[in-house]
C-alpha cells in the first residue's frame, strides 16, 4: 500500500469515529426528549443538532469530500486544464 492509501484510510476512520460520536449525541437528545433522564441547564435540541452536524461531518470525511489526502499527498499528474495550456505553448 502506498502512503496516500494509508492516509486515506486514516481519514475515513476519523470520519467513522465522528459519525459514531454524532450518533451518540443524537441518541442522547432523543432519550432526553423522551424524559428518560434529566439534565440541568440543557435542551434536547442542542444534543440533536450537535449529533446531526457531527454525523454529517463524519460522512463527509468518510466520502473524502474535504481533500485532505490531496493536500497531504498531491496528485502525480497536473489537472487537465494545465495540460491543455502546456500543449498550446509547445505548439506555438
Amino acid at each position: 500500500m502506498k502512503p496516500r492509501d494509508v492516509f486515506r484510510i486514516i481519514v475515513a476512520t476519523v470520519g467513522l469515529l465522528g459519525f459514531g460520536y454524532g450518533a451518540l449525541y443524537l441518541l442522547d437528545g432523543l432519550l432526553y426528549s423522551l424524559g428518560l433522564f434529566q439534565l440541568q441547564h440543557s435542551q434536547p435540541g442542542y444534543y440533536a443538532a450537535r449529533g446531526v452536524i457531527t454525523m454529517i461531518v463524519g460522512i463527509l470525511f468518510m466520502k473524502g469530500i474535504p481533500p485532505f489526502v490531496d493536500l497531504a499527498f498531491p496528485p502525480d499528474e497536473p489537472p487537465p486544464s494545465d495540460k491543455g495550456e502546456e500543449d498550446t505553448k509547445h505548439d506555438a
